[in-house]
């Protein structure tokens, strides 16, 4: 049994992070090479798979406007078609990421802009992180930091409203 991964530091999620999304990426660029392949109707060549944007940035670069992008994997349906296939994010040594948990901000909510996932470890502790970023519309999104820790808290809000509608 592993022992809660409860004592990394952010920068160790971060670092984790980084290495899985190439990982990942890399791995989904393979499968559309192959589907290009089969489309064309050559034989796949692993060698000739380009991983230049992946790989220019670095093995510690997040591209944090992609991670939304990076819980699926491209796959063969089995059936000769190519999916998207729900594929949790794994971080070596910290836990897995599912899905975002939250996100907020673009067009129209102002300059406003975040994500909050979750990591999960072996023994089912989970701890929750958010980036937040900013958002231009003639720039679009950026999560430029910092990451931090949060927790869910359920807080009362009083709108109002036009009366009679």
């Amino acid at each position: 049994m592993t022992t809660p991964a409860l004592h990394y530091t952010i920068e160790d999620l971060e670092n984790a992070l980084a290495a899985a999304l190439v990982i990942r990426h890399r791995a989904n660029a393979e499968q559309w090479a192959r589907r290009d392949a089969e489309r064309k109707g050559v034989e796949f060549n692993p060698d000739t798979v380009d991983y230049s944007r992946i790989d220019e940035d670095g093995e510690n670069y997040i591209d944090w406007g992609e991670l939304e992008d990076s819980f699926s994997l491209y796959q063969t349906d089995g059936n000769g078609g190519w999916t998207w296939v729900k594929a949790p994010l794994k971080l070596p040594g910290i836990g897995v990421i599912d899905d975002l948990a939250a996100s907020h901000g673009g067009e129209g909510q102002g300059d406003e802009y975040w994500l909050v996932f979750a990591v999960k470890d072996d023994a089912g502790q989970t701890r929750m992180f958010q980036r937040d970023g900013w958002y231009a519309s003639f720039d679009g999104g950026h999560y430029d930091g910092p990451t931090f820790e949060v927790h869910p808290v359920q807080k009362v809000v009083t709108v109002y409203e036009e009366i009679g509608k």
